[in-house]
């Protein structure tokens, strides 16, 4: 499910997801995702543009990631 999750940003893209996808690069508890998140970041910084996601909308703050 985590590599699903993380895959699923690379392929959203945007702002957001990939700032989602840098925390997690630097979060020693996903190491084990480390290959999986520079693959979706190099995916969605290569797909660019903005997809928006209302449901998701939280604050930066409330973010765990």
């Amino acid at each position: 499910v985590k590599l699903a999750a993380v895959a699923s940003l690379g392929q959203i893209g945007g702002d957001r997801a990939q700032g989602i996808l840098s925390r997690l690069a630097r979060d020693p508890d996903a190491a084990d995702l480390y290959e999986a998140i520079e693959e979706a970041l190099e995916e969605a910084e290569w797909l660019g543009g903005e997809f928006e996601l209302p449901i998701l909308d939280v604050e930066e703050e409330d973010e765990e990631f």
